[in-house]
């Protein structure tokens, strides 16, 4: 997992508020590699990263709408939402490995915390059938998710 900065200045001033972040997937890492009763299954490990990198602008879409940060922006700073998936290593497609399983709401401490864009500088249309467009879109193994905003210029996607 990494993070882009622009310039060395920004990514100094970032550390503060990444610091946490970074220690938390830090220590993650250095606890799976220990061994343990478990084996770590490395193709799980990568299909992984490629899921969650493929959908990104999706998941954060989803989080952003279950958590209902437009009307409840403070929601950022005490709940999470919770992706559970199914995995299936013999899917034909990498993209297909995964299906959701459930989602839940949870209070931030029981997730890894993640950086986000303050909700006040996203301009998505809420929407209530987040959960439905996240299962579509992980089932059909599609990774072209675009949000939409409504703006005084129309509709925009991205």
């Amino acid at each position: 997992m990494t993070t882009n900065y622009c310039s060395p200045e920004c990514q100094k001033m970032h550390w503060p508020s990444h610091k946490t972040i970074c220690h938390h997937t830090s220590a993650k890492i250095s606890a799976a590699k220990v061994p343990g009763p478990g084996v770590i299954d490395e193709s799980l490990v990568t299909s992984l990263r490629k899921f969650c990198s493929s959908h990104q602008s999706l998941l954060e879409w989803t989080g952003f709408q279950a958590l209902q940060l437009k009307r409840i922006p403070s929601n950022i700073r005490q709940n999470a939402l919770l992706v559970e998936l199914t995995y299936r290593p013999t899917a034909s497609s990498s993209l297909r490995r995964f299906s959701i399983k459930n989602t839940h709401i949870v209070p931030r401490t029981q997730v890894m915390p993640v950086e986000v864009d303050s909700p006040s500088r996203i301009s998505w249309d809420s929407r209530d059938d987040w959960g439905d467009v996240l299962r579509h879109f992980v089932d059909s193994g599609r990774t072209d998710f675009k949000p939409i905003s409504t703006t005084s210029r129309g509709c925009v996607y991205g």
